[in-house]
């Protein structure tokens, strides 16, 4: 499946590559604060490859400090935006990649930031090496240290920029997941509903025609997966028309990919569900989820998601296939609350997982 970048990651891309060009231009003239001192255009590409990921952190690693040479005279041509653009790829590439594996925006940043001054160092040196020009490890490491204030400031201010970025997230205001957005009494009806499913005793002439078909196909679903017909159902217009045997989150990944219209609207039932296939169920714009099995991880972001949802039975966490720790898949999204980041993480680690097992 070709990738493209989103439209909110290119708007925002722009956006920050604007503010890395006017925050040095601004801090220099206006304050009088030395760029080396600052590091004012670190702030926009940080934020970029955390937010936007490595690809547009990489593109706006290039871009502002080569607008910002020809349109303010910073940096110099020769040596510093050499030496900045490699310095900020590094930023642009490794802050997206850490935030996904280790999970903490400050250890991202301090081995990003170790990471992209070690770079500067080492390019400046070789630079000056080549030209000709007399350079010792002093030399080299004096804007390491020169750039000590502005590392400090950035760890104090990167991390509640960047979490509030996160919080006010474009996926999250779009229409798309504000679609299956519902009024507490209609999601606590539903969540009754698909609870009571094959009781016929507790149908209710309330219920319409349609919402009773759906109540004795969960309860037909529960049965199957029960009976390991399969381990997921879906459920469109009070009739069963899909099921799978697959593990984990294969048979959501495989609908995504392929058939993502048969979970627009659809009454899940899976075998179990965590936070990974919570996500993933809101990416394809599920109605109601019933769980034989749920975390409560996941049944908590499918209420905050506004997603009625219902379980037999409700559990601490996923464990992975030795019971000596959480699931991969699960740890993996565990900071994550946009489904399409989640999609994406969860594609790259079922890859990695796959290479080391084989």
């Amino acid at each position: 499946m070709k990738k493209k970048i989103e439209t909110w990651k290119i708007t925002w891309t722009g956006i920050l590559i604007g503010i890395g060009i006017l925050l040095p231009y601004v801090t220099a003239h206006l304050w009088g604060i030395k760029g080396t001192v600052f590091l004012p255009m670190h702030y926009s590409i940080f934020i970029t490859g955390t937010v936007c990921g490595p690809l547009c952190g990489m593109i706006a690693a290039i871009a502002t400090p080569v607008l910002s040479s020809v349109l303010t005279g910073m940096p110099q041509i020769f040596p510093m935006l050499p030496v900045m653009v490699c310095e900020l790829l590094v930023y642009g590439s490794l802050t997206s990649v850490l935030q996904r594996r280790i999970k903490n925006i400050y250890g991202t940043l301090i081995l990003s930031m170790a990471a992209g001054r070690l770079v500067h160092g080492l390019v400046f040196a070789l630079l000056m090496h080549f030209s000709g020009a007399p350079v010792t490890f002093s030399t080299a490491a004096f804007f390491v240290v020169e750039g000590i204030p502005g590392t400090v400031a950035q760890l104090v201010l990167l991390p509640p920029v960047i979490h509030f970025l996160g919080r006010i997230h474009p996926k999250n205001a779009d229409s798309r997941y504000s679609s299956v957005q519902k009024s507490d009494e209609d999601r606590s009806r539903m969540a009754k509903q698909i609870h009571d499913q094959g009781d016929t005793s507790k149908k209710t002439k309330m219920q319409s025609p349609e919402e009773q078909n759906t109540t004795e196909a969960i309860g037909q679903a529960k049965q199957m997966i029960r009976e390991e017909e399969c381990s997921f159902v879906v459920i469109q217009k009070g009739r069963i028309v899909y099921q799978d045997k697959g593990n984990g989150v294969k048979p959501i990944m495989k609908l995504l990919d392929s058939q993502k219209e048969l979970l627009r609207d659809a009454v899940i039932v899976d075998k179990l569900i965590g936070k990974a296939a919570a996500l993933l169920l809101c990416l394809g714009e599920v109605k109601y989820v019933y769980g034989i099995t749920m975390s409560e991880a996941g049944k908590a972001y499918l209420d905050q998601a506004g997603v009625a949802a219902a379980c037999d039975k409700c559990i601490g966490m996923i464990s992975n296939r030795k019971r000596d720790g959480i699931c991969p898949l699960e740890r993996a999204v565990s900071d994550i609350e946009d489904p399409q980041t989640a999609y994406d993480t969860l594609k790259e680690t079922i890859a990695q997982l796959m290479k080391t097992a084989g």
